[in-house]
Formats: C-alpha cells, structure tokens, sequence
C-alpha cells in the first residue's frame, strides 16, 4: 500500500469515528492520520533527491572554432588481449594496475544533487547504490590489431578500487573512429568517493578520444 493510500485511510478512520466518545486523542490521530502523512512526505523528498542526482562528464573535441580531440600518449601493452583489471585494493600511487592508466582529459557535462565533478572525477556527495545511464567512447587508436579496454576507479581514502569487467574492443587504426559503449551498477559507493575512468591497451599505443560521454545516477540512498 502507497503512503498516500495509507494517509487517506487513516483520515477516513477518523471520520467514522466523529461523534462517538473518545474515539478520536491526540495518540490515535497521529498515528493514523499524522505518520502516514509524514512518511508519505519523506518518501517525496527521497524520491526527489534520487531523481534530481546525477552526473555527466566527458570530451567534445569541438571546442568554439577549432577540433582538437584527447589523445591519450604512450600507453604502454599490457602483451595480454583480455587485458584484466587490477586487483582491489590498490594504493593511490605506486599500485599493480595491470597497465591501466588514469583518463585525465574529460571535463564536466552536467552535475546535479549531491554528485560533482573537479579533475576529471565524479564525486560522491551521498552514498548509495548507482548506476551508469549512459558510458560511450569515439575512439581511435594508432596501432593496428590492438586491443583496448576501460574500467572505473574508484577513489577512496588512500586506496583504488577498480570495476573488475572491462569495457573493451579492437581498436581501429589511424583516425578510423569506433564506438566503445557500456553501463552497469556502481552499488555501495560512500560519500567522499571519487570515480574516474581508466585505459588499457594489448600492444603500446596512442589513444584518440574524438567525444565522450559518461553518465551515473542514484539509484538508492543508503
């Protein structure tokens, strides 16, 4: 039953009681009338905070009059095409991160409710449990036949903790652009979080990011 179905129970408990001698206190009619009403109104007010928290960020490389797309330098190959994510935890520095690196180039989109964005990292003002709307990537690579793949990162205290199913796809050489799409859940995420994207690639390469997009939203708060 709905809280606005409670509420408007409890109301017409009450008036079936008018008139009959001490059936309507102060303890009964907040009870049955009150709380349900309040209940009814925090559920809004979470049912607000989700839908009004969400995030974006990413790259354009139309910038005014000129194009200027990401290039990610220097990768180094992991030699592996599966290009499995680190292990977590990890430090922040100085970590085994199995050849992943750090996307610093993406900016803000869109940020709304307790979700901002600064150095190219969502970050979490509400735990929660979330989930990734929307994660695209137009992509080149300069390197023929290479594999290449992304994960999330998650930032928190002093330690990494990295999505372990990479997004991933063989690369097209030279400025032939493809597509790298994904989502999913990013569930038990605590306040102060901060959640970036990392790259790996099979054989040392460049990598070109034409325009990105990556999305999350709450789902539930904790």
């Amino acid at each position: 039953m709905s809280n606005r179905t409670d509420a408007q129970a409890g109301i017409d408990a009450q008036i079936a009681k008018q008139g009959v001698a001490d059936s309507i206190s102060p303890t009964n009619q907040a009870n049955e009338t009150l709380q349900p009403i309040l209940n009814g109104a925090l559920m809004i007010d979470e049912f607000n905070d989700i839908m009004n928290t969400y995030a974006a960020l990413g790259y354009t490389q139309k910038q005014g009059s000129s194009t200027i797309p990401l290039v990610i330098s220097g990768l180094i190959g992991t030699g592996n095409e599966d290009l499995t994510p680190p292990d977590s935890p990890q430090p922040l520095t100085g970590g085994d991160y199995k050849g992943f690196e750090k996307i610093t180039g993406f900016v803000e989109i869109e940020a709304s409710g307790s979700l901002t964005i600064s150095n190219s990292e969502i970050i979490v003002g509400q735990g929660g449990d979330y989930y990734s709307t929307h994660a695209w990537l137009d992509v080149s690579c300069n390197t023929n036949q290479n594999n290449i793949g992304f994960i999330f990162g998650i930032e928190r205290g002093n330690q990494l903790i990295f999505s372990q199913r990479p997004t991933g796809m063989r690369g097209s050489n030279g400025q032939d652009r493809t597509n790298i799409s994904g989502g999913g859940f990013l569930n038990g995420l605590e306040s102060g979080d901060k959640i970036s994207v990392w790259v790996a690639s099979e054989n040392t390469a460049s990598i070109t990011v034409y325009d990105c997009n990556l999305g999350i939203n709450l789902r539930k708060k904790n």
